[in-house]
């Protein structure tokens, strides 16, 4: 696919990788930049309405088995035996961890973000001076790295990246501008988003309840000088601090604690442990005020370099690398909160004091367009399994990858979850739903071998993710049938049986299953009685219903007849199992016994050698081995004689 001119470019120097993310996140963006360093790494990240969903770094420094290994959901013998899977067919080391049963698929999920937040870490650490380029609506990383969409908040790695690398040219001309303003928490703040260590939720608590400069936070003694000037940079940069009141320019006496509230004691604080891939320990000092940072850097911008196929980015678009003079703190938009708080996200409730709008009840009023966006919801996610990928994503059979790219992006913008209102949380399940299926559609079409073999099974039927469910289902079926006969040859019937419910269970129309199921049900213990091999009858009755030619039925209905001392309906079963069948040497001598008995000839085949006996559906069933006639039966044999 050709790769669009650049929407924008860029360096580091004048716009750090923070200031990137967080103008991606506000302005929303859907595309991808790269990132090229002189001395030759480099990376790229793909964007849906800001939020990370892909990442490549030049350097392996976040391979997936390793992730999870770190994580625990994997042992190191695991990974060392899936990793030798990996080399041999060549395939993702997740898909091989979910079919091996290593990891679930929530493990699998938490280890791709995991992931994903190390390599944007890795990120953080190129030099000052690399490029970045800005593609509107294209992403570059189109088939890396699997169908997965694995959404990232970058508010997280914003924190604990600038506190690895500070951009302290930047943060030194932020606060040098802020140092006569009392800052003050604002109202719409989202901290529970960055995942804060206790001792930083302090300072921002004491921050909440009285607004402060950056030297009286400093005096509080909290954190060490250094974390309170990185803090306070990143709440400025992401909004969570507005400015107050403008004192006099000449520099603040030092300000005591507050009486109200009691010093806090200063203890040595071990070291954290790793949050999200990031290690918290504390990288250089800050530099001194002979150093190059402390004066105003240049002002930012991304330069325009052509046509953007959306106009997202404003001409020419401006990316500020510290806030405005004061009063006028902060120039970005407010940044909406994307991510609903989880385990791995929450601070407490000590943070985020306003209470947050309730979610209305699905019975609740909404507004006339609410009500009909619900609709729509539901809707799609009821129907979207019965489309094929062509028809998921509105494009012809015909398209081009670009054609695929474009209406990929344009329908991600709709139905990412993260763009629903907080009025319409309760159909969220329903939009990452329509959303997932997108996006595998979205991989599909965009690989041309994955595309190719989509074709043919579209020309063939079973494109559409209904039909792949049924035909996966069915093949579970087949394979857990399989297994169940093997496991009655070796006479493990419990086994047998569980494998064997499985199988009718994900397939009722195979009579084949069914048969089996009720002869094994048959020879346990509780159900050796009459009553209990009429209710197992029963059972082949419906197998014989669903297949007038089941062989297999027939036979161990006969044997069910024959217990009871059913004699006529025993032979009307062998016979018919004889006929369907005539290799089935158990039916034969059963109707061979029967005729002897009446002292007739038997017009039956005599038993022969030959290979296991099968049905029309290609199932084996049980048969006489060629021992001689006075020690044949079998299992058959040994479980009917008295």
């Amino acid at each position: 696919m050709n790769r669009p001119k650049p929407a924008a470019r860029g360096d580091f120097s004048k716009t750090p990788l923070a200031h990137l993310l967080i103008y991606a996140l506000e302005k929303k963006l859907t595309g991808s930049m790269e990132f090229t360093a002189p001395d030759g790494r480099s990376g790229a990240l793909t964007l849906i309405e800001g939020h990370v969903t892909n990442a490549r770094t030049s350097e392996p420094v976040a391979h997936l088995g390793r992730v999870l290994a770190d994580l625990g959901f994997i042992t190191d013998d695991t990974l060392n035996r899936t990793l030798l899977a990996v080399a041999q067919s060549k395939r993702l080391h997740g898909q091989i961890l979910l079919e091996q049963k290593a990891v679930t698929e929530d493990q699998l999920r938490d280890g791709l973000k995991a992931q994903l937040l190390r390599k944007l870490r890795h990120m953080f650490g190129l030099p000052p001076d690399s490029i970045f380029v800005f593609y509107d609506a294209f992403d570059v990383l189109h088939g890396f790295g699997g169908d997965a969409v694995s959404m990232t908040d970058p508010l997280p790695v914003i924190w604990r990246a600038v506190c690895e690398t500070p951009p302290w040219e930047h943060v030194h001309g932020t606060l040098s501008r802020m140092q006569n303003t009392r800052l003050r928490v604002v109202k719409s703040a989202t901290l529970q988003r960055f995942d804060f260590e206790k001792d930083v939720v302090d300072v921002i608590e004491r921050i909440r309840r009285q607004p402060m400069r950056v030297s009286e936070i400093t005096a509080l003694g909290l954190v060490s000088p250094r974390i309170t000037q990185l803090l306070v940079y990143t709440l400025l940069i992401t909004k969570q601090l507005e400015g107050g009141e403008v004192l006099a320019s000449s520099p603040p006496p030092p300000v005591p604690r507050p009486v109200s509230i009691p010093p806090v004691a200063r203890t040595p604080r071990p070291p954290a442990p790793s949050v999200h891939g990031f290690s918290q320990s504390v990288v250089p000092p800050a530099p001194r005020s002979s150093d190059p940072g402390a004066s105003t850097g240049p002002s930012a911008s991304i330069s325009s370099t052509g046509d953007r196929p959306s106009g997202r980015l404003s001409s020419p678009p401006q990316m500020p690398t510290s806030m405005p003079r004061a009063p006028n703190v902060p120039s970005f938009a407010k940044i909406t909160p994307a991510f609903p708080v989880t385990q791995t996200n929450r601070v407490g409730s000590a943070l985020d004091r306003t209470p947050s709008p309730a979610i209305p009840a699905q019975g609740s009023q909404l507004s006339p367009e609410l009500t009909e966006r619900r609709i729509e919801i539901k809707s799609r996610s009821a129907t979207i399994d019965k489309q094929d990928y062509f028809e998921m994503l509105g494009v012809k059979r015909d398209a081009t990858p670009d054609v695929v790219q474009t209406a990929f992006f344009t329908l991600a913008k709709r139905w990412h979850p993260d763009r629903l209102p907080k009025e319409l949380e309760a159909v969220r399940e329903e939009a990452q739903r329509v959303f997932a299926r997108l996006g595998e559609a979205h991989q599909t079409l965009m690989d041309a071998d994955r595309r190719g073999r989509y074709m043919r099974l579209l020309n063939e039927g079973g494109a559409t993710p209904d039909e792949q469910e049924t035909i996966a289902a069915v093949i579970d079926a087949s394979q857990n049938f399989q297994r169940a006969e093997i496991f009655m040859k070796r006479n493990d019937l419990a086994q047998a049986e569980i494998l064997c419910r499985k199988a009718y269970e994900a397939d009722k129309q195979q009579a084949d299953y069914l048969a089996l199921l009720a002869w094994l049900e048959s020879m346990k213990p509780e159900n050796q009685t009459p009553k209990g091999s009429l209710e197992r009858i029963a059972m082949l009755d419906r197998a014989v219903q669903l297949n007038q030619n089941c062989e297999r039925a027939y036979f161990y209905r006969g044997m069910l007849h024959k217990k009871l001392s059913n004699a006529p309906s025993a032979m009307r079963d062998f016979r018919r199992a004889a006929e369907l069948n005539p290799r089935n040497v158990d039916a034969a001598r059963e109707v061979r016994l029967f005729e002897m008995r009446k002292g007739r000839v038997s017009t039956a085949p005599p038993p022969s050698h030959h290979p296991p006996i099968t049905s029309s559906s290609h199932r084996t069933v049980p048969h006489r081995n060629s021992s001689p006639p006075e020690k044949s039966g079998g299992l058959l044999g040994k479980l009917f004689k008295k």
